[in-house]
């Protein structure tokens, strides 16, 4: 199940049989209510839910603040031993996450003292969209790579004609900084809950 908090009552997308169970419920949904895993949790786990993933910050740019970052290069296949060692450096929940594959060539780096640091990079949806992701290795975090990188992923997409989307769990305060520096601004709020 998702949903989607802009302004108002909150959107809902849920499975067709489970609409009507929920229905009543929604009706009375605010924006905090949903904001709150923890209590979402408990008033639907009678349907089946079994984790809450959220709030998480939904944020576009069609412009990208900030100078380009010179540090940045984007990746090849002759990467990809970095990248490797970048992915076993971080969690798989990180890599998941924020991992992206260099083979579509939209992807940028930061390395560091001969090592990949940072790595950004984005899919296209619906021809319009940049989907960007990040993932910086846990012994640089804090110096501003993954700014520099997601930056220069996002400035790349937007010369291409797309608009940048960065998303990002609210709970994770550096990485909304991240989006707030750059110029990415709120669109919407989303959640989501994992049903059995």
């Amino acid at each position: 199940m998702f949903i989607l908090l802009m302004s108002g009552a909150p959107v809902v997308s849920a499975p067709p049989h489970l609409v009507q169970a929920l229905a009543s419920r929604v009706a009375a949904w605010t924006p905090a209510s949903v904001s709150r895993p923890a209590a979402l949790l408990a008033a639907l786990t009678d349907l089946g839910a079994h984790e809450v993933i959220g709030p998480a910050f939904i944020g576009y740019a069609d412009s990208v603040a900030g100078p380009a970052e010179p540090a940045t290069r984007p990746l090849t296949g002759d990467d990809a031993p970095w990248v490797e060692a970048l992915k076993a450096a971080c969690s798989p929940e990180e890599w998941e996450h924020g991992g992206s594959d260099i083979a579509g060539g939209t992807a940028v780096g930061v390395f560091v003292d001969g090592r990949l640091a940072a790595l950004a990079g984005y899919e296209v949806w619906d021809g319009c969209i940049a989907h960007l992701a990040i993932v910086t290795a846990p012994a640089y975090r804090g110096r501003g790579l993954g700014r520099a990188a997601v930056g220069a992923a996002a400035r790349a997409a937007v010369q291409r004609g797309l608009v940048a989307q960065y998303r990002t769990l609210d709970a994770n305060a550096a990485s909304v900084r991240i989006a707030h520096a750059l110029g990415f601004v709120r669109f919407a709020t989303s959640v989501s809950v994992r049903l059995a």
